[in-house]
């Protein structure tokens, strides 16, 4: 195990019961972008109402409509509980005193936040969070592939769907009807493509908060049998 220390007045925080709540919203998150995907293209194939009156309202806008529903809840939850999740596994770390993880707990959400700096300081926060965990059991501390796989599905995703955000406004998808019907075709096909690597994204970044979750949780396990 690492050497660490604990200041007095520190009790570190299981992270095993938030990763199962994170999990439950991740799924979520997830079941709500293959919706949303699924919608997408259903929409291009078959038609949508976005199109024009003669369409009508098609299953695709019933599926994209649901989806998007599910994205919000899914969304706001797993991003509230990733950044408890980060918060707690950061301190504990932090005042465990583990010399691989070097950043202030805050700043491992506070990165997410700040623009530019976010389109790399997290990944670089994540790694140190991994491997201070790893360590903390003396297990490998190099960072695994789909750490970068991860952030860079994650990055691609939120550059995507922001231009198809703003796309979409600009194709009139606040009015009865799409303005610039194939500029808005074209918004679906970005919401499909940001949807598969959120998907990716999400099931990815699970894999390592589990792993995460367990070392830490070990950790202190050994410890309380010391």
């Amino acid at each position: 195990m690492a050497d660490t220390f604990e200041p007095s007045g520190f009790v570190p925080k299981k992270l095993g019961k938030l990763f199962k709540w994170l999990r439950a919203f991740f799924f979520i998150y997830v079941l709500s972008e293959a919706l949303v995907v699924s919608g997408s293209l259903m929409s291009l194939l078959m038609g949508s109402a976005m199109f024009g009156p003669e369409y009508g309202f098609t299953i695709g806008d019933i599926i994209l409509g649901v989806g998007g529903l599910l994205l919000v809840i899914g969304f706001i939850g797993s991003i509230i509980l990733f950044c408890v999740f980060s918060y707690r596994s950061a301190k504990n770390l932090k005042n465990w005193g583990v010399r691989e993880y070097e950043t202030a707990p805050g700043w491992a959400v506070g990165w997410y936040f700040i623009p530019i700096a976010n389109l790399w300081k997290p990944y670089g926060v994540m790694d140190q969070i991994w491997s201070g965990s790893q360590a903390l059991l003396q297990k490998t501390t190099l960072a695994p592939p789909i750490l970068g796989v991860w952030w860079l599905c994650w990055i691609f995703t939120n550059i995507i769907s922001n231009v198809s955000f703003r796309m979409s406004m600009r194709a009139g998808y606040l009015e009865n009807y799409a303005t610039d019907v194939p500029l808005y075709k074209t918004t679906l096909m970005l919401d499909s493509v940001s949807g598969v690597l959120g998907i990716i994204a999400a099931l990815l970044v699970l894999k390592l908060l589990k792993t995460i979750a367990e070392n830490q949780d070990g950790f202190i396990n050994s410890k309380t049998f010391d």
